[in-house]
């Protein structure tokens, strides 16, 4: 933020002060992100710090349910298995919940949240509609300061940036345990997913009073 700062006040010209301008502002979007994480309430008994998978997608996509995009959200399993429930971990909520944000952003008409598991594996999934990753995005996905958007035209959240939101999510979930996957999906479209072993993330059966 300091270095950004310097360089826009010394820019040689408009292109290089919007840049630097550009990564001011992702650098408070960072900050804000790891304040909201940090100011978080520490969970206080055992009930609060569970939560049902099919809770948990709800709670990601629920910020989204007002952009004029179509957002579901869908849990599937084997026949018959209720559906486990899950730590709660705001680092994942926050991280899916800006996954969506990019989905709705670029999606065409519908967004799905897709949370699946068998004896094994929790996955999180998010498709959309929308154009896809272009090859050059999906080689370097992942990374900071990489984004496809040259400014704001085409989004609907009114989110800008270079990639950071999408750095800090794959961070956030691979600190969770998580195996975090980008790519086209085969009828078009994005899909970004997150791979748990399932005993990183379920919880186990709660006997309390």
């Amino acid at each position: 933020s300091v270095v950004a700062r310097e360089m826009a006040r010394n820019a040689p010209n408009d292109e290089v002060r919007e840049d630097a301008e550009l990564m001011i502002g992702q650098a408070a979007r960072c900050r804000e992100i790891l304040q909201r994480l940090t100011e978080m309430p520490e969970a206080t008994d055992a009930v609060h710090e569970r939560m049902s998978l099919v809770q948990l997608v709800h709670d990601v996509i629920e910020p989204h349910m007002v952009h004029g995009i179509r957002v579901e959200a869908v849990v599937n399993g084997p026949a018959g298995e209720t559906a486990p429930d899950v730590w709660r971990r705001p680092e994942i909520i926050h991280a899916m919940t800006s996954i969506v944000e990019n989905a709705v952003d670029f999606a065409r008409g519908e967004v799905i949240v897709i949370a699946r598991f068998d004896a094994r594996y929790i996955v999180i999934e998010a498709r959309d509609d929308g154009p896809g990753f272009s090859p050059e995005v999906l080689a370097k996905l992942g990374e900071p300061y990489v984004t496809t958007r040259p400014g704001a035209e085409g989004s609907r959240t009114g989110h800008i940036g270079m990639g950071l939101g999408f750095f800090i999510a794959k961070t956030l979930l691979e600190r969770t345990g998580a195996t975090v996957d980008f790519r086209n999906g085969r009828r078009g479209g994005a899909v970004v997913s997150a791979r748990w072993p399932r005993p990183a993330l379920e919880a186990p059966g709660y006997t309390g009073a």
